[in-house]
């Protein structure tokens, strides 16, 4: 990151478990009362440490010139005037050229120029963050925000986090896992997963990290969370990561150190957007210059998670002297990417273990069967082998080399099957167990 570098280290030292002063640098001032209010006090080190993506070159993302979105999923009109500009003289020479040729490139520019967040992007001091103010429920509830770019170091998001924010200083991390469809859960693991991460975040103290939007596996942590995450005192520190050009109505959280009353639209199949979920203190909204597209989040989050587990904490109330941060995942439903998610947790220098919520449909459920059959080098027997390979084809409308390609992945993670464990309906919810494995 260009701006504001930190020094390495601790950042955990000098903090208490519950809140500790900030540096010189980093003193808070309130927040404003109102999105209106022209007089909102700055926050100093957000604005010269964090800092934002945004589109710096149209390349058409269709054959057609005519209204083209850019790769970046911005329309022209949605650009800086100094990209429009670019594009509409760059654009009316390729079509003189085209009248010529007769062939147009399939991304709309003659020399192939593939759209990349690395050399088509521009690094500007971030340009929203402050309180949302979630509507529509029986009350208010309120949390904090920060655009940011998806490749911040973890050293400055952290800093963010502990100093600039105040949060308490974590003694379990929560990283719930899956996929973004609706799907509704078995009632009896329903109630088995709500009441035991409800449990599990109340009794540690735990941050739940979610990708903070109202859909897939953050809505059911959503409701096993509740209302608990804006009791005043609670110790849940609940931390939405969400990709910024994912966010429906995004645009109301532009401006600095602002309060903005948030309405939420509900998610439909389709859309290219979803809402914020309203049952989260924190929201880490990470930018690649990309609209209408996920993936630069889980940059963010691994980053930051993996950092998370370095850091040493005392660990005298699980029975040991000093460790570090315990991160676990919980697993629910999840598609086709999240089994190099799992192997990536559970091989990674500070291995994470993963809980798998069997039952609750697809990547989870395969998982779990592969955990309960698969022998010591992670492999099923021939007839079991092609029955989960032939399962993940359905399951995911994959041919049958994409197929194999995934059930690859499953036996990796299963030759680190010690870092799995299975939660089902009838048994008690295992987090409880996990710290076990971290000390």
């Amino acid at each position: 990151m260009a701006r504001g570098r930190l020094s390495t280290g601790n950042v955990f030292k000098g903090r208490g478990d519950q809140s500790a002063s900030s540096s010189k640098s980093s003193k808070s001032s309130s927040i404003s009362s109102s999105s209106s209010d022209s007089s909102v006090v700055p926050e100093p080190w957000i604005e010269e440490n964090i800092t934002a993506l945004e589109c710096a070159k149209f390349v058409p993302a269709k054959r057609s010139m005519v209204n083209s979105r850019c790769c970046c999923g911005l329309p022209l009109n949605a650009h800086t005037p100094a990209v429009r500009l670019e594009a509409v003289t760059q654009l009316g020479a390729q079509r003189f050229r085209s009248l010529l040729s007769s062939k147009i490139d399939r991304v709309g520019l003659m020399s192939g120029e593939r759209w990349q967040v690395k050399t088509h992007t521009r690094e500007m001091p971030t340009n929203a963050y402050g309180t949302v103010e979630f509507q529509g429920g029986p009350h208010p509830t309120r949390a904090r925000y920060v655009r940011l770019r998806y490749d911040t170091s973890p050293e400055v998001v952290l800093h963010l986090l502990l100093h600039e924010w105040r949060i308490r200083v974590p003694n379990l991390v929560i990283s719930t896992l899956g996929g973004l469809a609706n799907a509704p859960l078995q009632s009896k693991l329903q109630r088995v997963v709500q009441s035991g991460l409800l449990r599990a975040a109340k009794t540690t103290g735990a941050w739940v990290i979610t990708n903070g939007l109202d859909i897939g596996v953050t809505r059911h942590v959503g409701e096993a969370l509740g209302d608990d995450v804006h009791v005043r005192g609670s110790n849940i520190v609940a931390l939405g990561i969400a990709p910024w050009g994912y966010v429906q109505h995004r645009e109301t959280l532009l401006g600095l150190n602002r309060t903005s009353a948030y309405f939420s639209q509900g998610w439909k199949p389709g859309r290219q957007e979803a809402p914020l979920h309203p049952h989260h203190k924190y929201f880490l909204l990470a930018d690649n210059g990309t609209t209408g597209k996920f993936g630069g989040e889980l940059c963010l989050r691994r980053r930051l998670e993996q950092y998370l587990a370095q850091q040493p904490i005392d660990m005298r109330r699980y029975g040991g002297s000093k460790s570090r941060v315990p991160v676990v995942g919980v697993l629910l439903e999840g598609g086709q990417q999240t089994f190099r998610t799992v192997f990536e947790l559970v091989t990674g220098r500070y291995p994470v273990p993963v809980v798998v919520c069997d039952g609750s449909g697809r990547a989870a459920d395969l998982l779990a069967f592969m955990h309960r059959y698969a022998n010591e080098d992670g492999d099923l027997p021939g007839q079991l082998k092609e029955q989960v390979i032939a399962n993940i084809s359905r399951t995911f409308q994959l041919h049958r080399a994409e197929s194999e390609g995934l059930y690859s992945e499953l036996r990796l993670c299963m030759k680190r099957r010690h870092l799995v464990s299975v939660c089902r309906y009838y048994v008690p919810f295992p987090i409880s167990n996990v710290v076990d494995l971290l000390k």
